[in-house]
């Protein structure tokens, strides 16, 4: 799959689409017309270098359908519909310099503990 740029005849719409390598029509999303693939001035006929990236977050994309915005970038994984999941979902790029924030310290001898109850409780044996 390649992500490529395409324009309805019918409706004039422009939009971005994971496609095959080599499908030059696709469904337009704005009126279920055909779509061509075209190409941009100054852009080769290559993947972008993020499309991969973009297109295994769809993986990681909560799948409720209740939440148009990830139904959205479920159905059409291109950059706008990434911007806008992105947004809100409330999630952002960090900054130049800026590190990730680190989760709670976690603590390994109250976990020890609660897995050494669990191990007695399912092994036990009973004599009746």
């Amino acid at each position: 799959m390649i992500l490529h740029d395409h324009w309805c005849k019918y409706c004039g719409t422009s939009f971005e689409a994971m496609v095959e390598w080599d499908e030059r029509e696709t469904t337009c999303p704005g009126c279920n017309g055909r779509a061509e693939r075209y190409y941009k001035s100054g852009c080769a006929n290559t993947m972008p270098v993020d499309a991969a990236w973009l297109k295994t977050l769809v993986d990681v994309v909560d799948k409720d359908p209740t939440k148009p915005h990830c139904v959205e970038f479920l159905k059409s994984q291109t950059r706008d519909n990434y911007e806008r999941w992105k947004k809100c979902e409330n999630l952002r790029h960090l900054e130049p310099g800026e590190r990730p924030s680190r989760p709670e310290p976690f603590d390994v001898d109250r976990h020890a503990e609660k897995v050494a109850e669990l191990r007695q409780q399912r092994n036990r044996i009973e004599v009746r």
